[in-house]
């Protein structure tokens, strides 16, 4: 069973999610380019003001610094799929949409760009990961967030530790997790940049030996062998 709070003292910010199942994942490696085809769409960062009210906007490279993160929807999720409906769609629509339904807290990532000690410095696609906000730990399934004072990714409810490069499980519980095709990283989405210069993401393969699946994550081989 899957519970998910929303929209609470802290806006669309305030999501949790609490799960009890079984997991598997995937392995990936954050991949470059654009094919202007529907394999591909803009990331659309949301923000919350200080007031409680939402901005969205596209993202070009050099918009974020160094060891920062923004929240976004999966593009080819069930929530942007409404916000693709129109042709040339404005960021503004997405607000209007999250003010009429709530989206799923599965469809939710994490677009960070790295600290500069992890190659975040430059002003190109390299400098970026895409998480999905969701935990892999097995028992308990809540939303992660970057820390950037720690410089990693860290669940709040279980403990658990992420590395930032990579998204892999580091401490707690999903990094003994590891075995026998079980998830030990974050599920994450390619990153490329557009002919304008704004961050895509492609469609996720959704496959464990792939970009993983949200909840559940990826494996990868190397830090298994």
């Amino acid at each position: 069973m899957i519970m998910i709070r929303k929209r609470g003292s802290r806006g669309i910010m305030a999501i949790a999610v609490v799960a009890i199942g079984v997991v598997v994942t995937s392995l990936a490696t954050i991949g470059l380019g654009f094919d202007g085809g529907e394999s591909s769409r803009r990331v659309v960062a949301i923000e919350e003001r200080w007031d409680g009210s939402i901005t969205a906007r596209y993202v070009k490279v050099n918009d974020m610094k160094p060891n920062s993160s923004l929240l976004f929807l999966d593009p080819f999720g069930k929530t942007m799929q409404e916000f693709y409906k129109v042709a040339n769609p404005n960021p503004a629509l997405l607000i209007r949409i999250l003010q009429s339904k709530d989206a799923d807290a599965y469809e939710y990532y994490m677009l960070i760009r790295l600290p500069e000690m992890y190659g975040g410095g430059k002003d190109d696609i390299s400098s970026y990961r895409a998480y999905n906000k969701v935990g892999i730990n097995i028992l308990q399934k809540c939303l992660v967030g970057y820390y950037e004072g720690n410089q990693y990714i860290g669940d709040p409810c279980s403990g658990d530790v992420y590395r930032v490069w990579d998204g892999l499980a580091i401490h707690g519980y999903g990094a003994f997790n590891s075995v026998n095709g079980s998830p030990n990283a974050l599920a994450r989405l390619r990153l490329g940049v557009d002919a304008d210069g704004y961050i895509v993401v492609f469609r996720s393969d959704n496959s464990i030996t792939g970009d993983g699946v949200p909840g559940y994550g990826r494996i990868i081989p190397s830090e298994r062998e």
